[in-house]
């Protein structure tokens, strides 16, 4: 069957009235059912509250935010009370031995003659007389006695400082004579002290190395020898004799 452009039209026109009276009957209906229901609602009471939910589930931690900017610098506190003090540290390590000291002495004797004779004849190798003890603190170092025509000395083994004095009444020179034993004694010119003029002080001096026990005595070097008074001191013709031990 072959339907003509007319007859479609006619149709559609038709399909649209009746299409547009069912949406106006439909939106007239609606109306009234929200009037009626809306005027049901009004003459209804409230219900009660109903109960509060569970609690839901923790949720996940956040991400963690961005550190915060570094605050100013707070006052300086005051200074805290001071501790108490510490146990004593353990010694520390012993230090360098330090330089030797000086030399001490050990002991010491002084002899000394003031009379004439017999040292107013005194020929090389006779003994001058220092027979007076002043003081002597060290005797079994240290010990006189007679021989050669004067006095003799004995010293033990060490190191001594030997002092001799007097005047010579001429030109004359003194020395330390050495050796073992008495009979033995022999000059030491390294002990040599006089005077080109008389009656001028000599003082002789030596440092004597004893390695063994040994003997000595003062006694002239050249021509007899003749002890006068000490300078101006009239009746003292001194002769003295100092011995210092020092190791």
């Amino acid at each position: 069957m072959i339907t003509t452009k007319h007859e479609t039209s006619e149709c559609d026109d038709h399909h649209k009235h009746e299409t547009s009276e069912c949406d106006d009957h439909h939106k007239h209906g609606m109306n009234e059912c929200d009037d009626h229901h809306k005027h049901g609602m009004n003459e209804c009471k409230r219900g009660h509250k109903g109960h509060k939910g569970d609690k839901g589930d923790k949720g996940d931690r956040g991400h963690r935010g961005e550190p915060g900017h570094k605050g100013e610098q707070g006052h300086r506190g005051e200074p805290g009370h001071k501790g108490d003090t510490g146990s004593t540290g353990a010694t520390g390590a012993t230090g360098a031995t330090g330089a030797t000291g000086a030399t001490g002495i050990i002991g010491s004797a002084e002899y000394v003659h003031k009379i004439q004779t017999p040292n107013n004849s005194v020929p090389p190798g006779t003994a001058f007389t220092i027979d007076t003890l002043v003081s002597n603190d060290i005797p079994t170092e240290i010990s006189a006695g007679a021989g050669n025509g004067g006095t003799v000395f004995t010293l033990s083994i060490g190191t001594y400082v030997i002092d001799y004095e007097m005047s010579l009444a001429a030109a004359g020179s003194i020395a330390l004579y050495r050796g073992p034993a008495i009979g033995s004694l022999l000059i030491d010119t390294n002990t040599i002290a006089g005077s080109s003029t008389g009656t001028t002080w000599i003082h002789g001096r030596a440092i004597v190395n004893v390695l063994a026990t040994e003997v000595f005595m003062v006694s002239s070097v050249v021509g007899t020898a003749n002890v006068p008074p000490a300078g101006t001191a009239a009746g003292y013709y001194m002769v003295r004799l100092t011995i210092l031990k020092t190791k």
